[in-house]
């Protein structure tokens, strides 16, 4: 999960940035450019590390999301060829398909994780680790999908269409529940550094970025919107955005350290095992040896010289262990009586 995590971090500021680009007038500029290669590059890297994870398990999901990661790479090189023009020169549709085709993958990769999740749990608490997980994943991809629609309508059209409006409030419903889901699984793990880390997502994310969004929506909803206010909300959804997946990363830890528990547990559990083993091999080899010598023995050593002293043999000669429990007793009885 955590290199995927990673991947589609920085993969969803790829597609939000340059969905903006490709809403602006203007053709891209440096400090855009750096920063979807930046981000390009790295979710590039993290992919390619989850794809190699999950094919030694995996290999049929692991050749479908890189199938469709190559489909994206060859969209990547049309977005940027439109990237260098102005709005009037660029495809109409361009931005659509790119944002669209984005936003599926980012859900195939998420459904891939949950239906992999499902086939590893073996505890409630690992469960619920790996739900908050996909849930973080994917409250992610929603917010970034408000953040991209508000900021681009701002940055290109200094306003906001009614289907656009629609959708975003559509989508802070949807984003709404799915918080609220990951709110109670982190409160049925019952762990401070979860509560501690959706803290920090409820202050950059509901305290800062989307208190900003609202007040700049109040501003486009009357035609009040200031230059330059897109490049500011979109320089506070870094921050915001990236503290949702330090949420995940955080839960990819615990994990890590729960698995190690049941890892050590079991080794404890392996070792007892062991010598429960050697026990009972012991027990089958020693007990029986242990009676022959102790018991069967000497008292087949009585028995055989009480049948001879019945005959009138006397002169057989049976050593006897020195013992003084009731085989010794008897041993020495049956001795006096030869004698």
């Amino acid at each position: 999960t955590s290199p995927f995590t990673d991947a589609l971090k920085n993969f969803m500021f790829e597609r939000g940035r340059t969905n903006v680009v490709l809403s602006a007038n203007e053709p891209i500029s440096k400090e855009n450019r750096s920063f979807i290669d930046e981000r390009r590059a790295a979710s590039d890297e993290s992919f390619k590390s989850g794809f190699s994870i999950m094919e030694g398990k995996y290999p049929e999901e692991a050749e479908v999301l890189r199938k469709e990661y190559d489909k994206l790479k060859t969209l990547r090189t049309k977005a940027d060829e439109e990237m260098q023009k102005s709005i009037i020169q660029r495809d109409p549709d361009g931005r659509m398909v790119w944002y669209t085709n984005c936003t599926n993958y980012i859900n195939l990769v998420s459904a891939t994780l949950k239906k992999i999740g499902g086939c590893l749990l073996n505890n409630n608490l690992i469960a619920h680790y790996n739900e908050l997980i996909i849930d973080t994943l994917r409250f992610r991809s929603i917010v970034g999908n408000e953040s991209s629609i508000f900021t681009s309508a701002i940055t290109g059209r200094k306003t906001i269409s009614d289907d656009e409006y629609a959708e975003l409030l559509f989508m802070r419903g949807e984003s709404k529940q799915v918080w609220s889901n990951m709110e109670n699984e982190i409160e049925m793990i019952g762990s401070g550094n979860l509560i501690e880390a959706a803290e920090k997502v409820k202050n950059k994310y509901y305290r800062q970025f989307r208190l900003n969004q609202d007040k700049l929506l109040e501003l486009v909803l009357k035609g009040q919107i200031y230059e330059g206010a897109g490049k500011e909300i979109a320089n506070l959804s870094v921050p915001a955005l990236d503290s949702i997946l330090l949420l995940a990363d955080e839960a990819i830890q615990e994990i890590e350290i729960e698995n190690k528990k049941n890892m050590k547990n079991g080794y404890v559990s392996f070792i007892k095992g062991l010598l429960q083993l050697f026990a009972g091999i012991f027990s089958i080899i020693f007990i029986p040896t242990y009676l022959k010598t102790r018991l069967i023995q000497p008292l087949d050593n009585i028995v055989e010289l009480i049948e001879n002293l019945s005959t009138g043999k006397t002169d057989i000669n049976i050593p006897f262990v020195q013992r003084k429990d009731e085989i010794g007793k008897l041993a020495n009885g049956v001795e006096m009586l030869q004698k």
